[in-house]
């Protein structure tokens, strides 16, 4: 049996984890060890949203590129989330701005774009 678990990936844009990101990481670790114990085969990766303004902010900020940046901050997250003992797959680590990952996000929105479930509109939010 397969149970599979998905955290929100945090922006590496910052010094690290808060007490927030705790709460969220925490809560799913805890949850993916329970089924381990109970036999189960777990996927439980983590990643870094690293495309984007929060990011990109970051850096410019601090007058380097956002990929060296991004490799620094998301370094400092995985340290500390090791430090807390977080039992993600690492070695299924993932970085929305690697371009082997957005590829696909890239190929997956021209195709609902191309059927027409992708489109721009007025309305309400």
């Amino acid at each position: 049996m397969t149970y599979y678990c998905l955290d929100f990936f945090p922006y590496p844009s910052g010094a690290g984890l808060t007490v927030g990101h705790c709460r969220n990481y925490v809560p799913t670790d805890v949850v993916s060890r329970y089924y381990r114990m109970r036999g189960y085969d777990v996927l439980h990766p983590m990643g870094w949203d690293a495309f984007g303004l929060p990011a990109e902010n970051e850096a410019i900020r601090h007058g380097v590129h956002p990929a060296e940046s991004t490799a620094r901050y998301a370094a400092n997250y995985k340290r500390q989330m090791q430090l807390i003992r977080c039992t993600y797959d690492w070695d299924r680590e993932i970085n929305s701005s690697d371009p082997a990952y957005y590829r696909w996000t890239q190929w997956f929105f021209l195709l609902l774009y191309r059927r027409g479930l992708a489109y721009r509109d007025v309305a309400p939010v």
